[in-house]
């Protein structure tokens, strides 16, 4: 199995932690220095793990279908910092943009869009 840095992956700490995230760094002896962004440990979140050769997979590439799954990664440009990256998935979701249905004036007047959704 080969990984490079950048790529996702999931396995087992040499705790038993189950930890979801992406390699940053190839260890010494085969394994790999992960960034955990998901696991079944709550104070691993957001540190790295260290993952031993035969204890983790690669996870497989997702695309882009649909506009939550671009938003997400909007999210995570914004975290990183990553200005060209952010600036291609906003593109990108620009082009996925539907075409929205014309307001009428009723829907003008009596509605608004707040967090939790339209009110009417």
């Amino acid at each position: 199995m080969t990984v490079q840095i950048g790529d996702w992956v999931q396995g087992h700490t040499s705790q038993g932690e189950l930890v979801h995230g992406y390699v940053e760094s190839f260890v010494y002896g085969s394994g790999v220095k992960v960034a955990v962004v998901h696991s079944d440990h709550d104070e691993a979140i957001g540190h790295s793990a260290s993952l031993r050769a035969g204890k983790y997979k690669a996870l497989p590439e997702s695309g882009l279908e649909d506009a939550q799954a671009c938003k997400s990664l909007i999210d995570l440009a914004l975290a990183t910092r990553d200005e060209a990256w952010f600036a291609e998935l906003t593109d990108r979701l620009r082009g996925m943009a539907a075409p929205a249905a014309p307001e009428t004036e009723a829907d003008r007047r009596i509605s608004y869009t707040n967090r939790l959704g339209q009110y009417r």
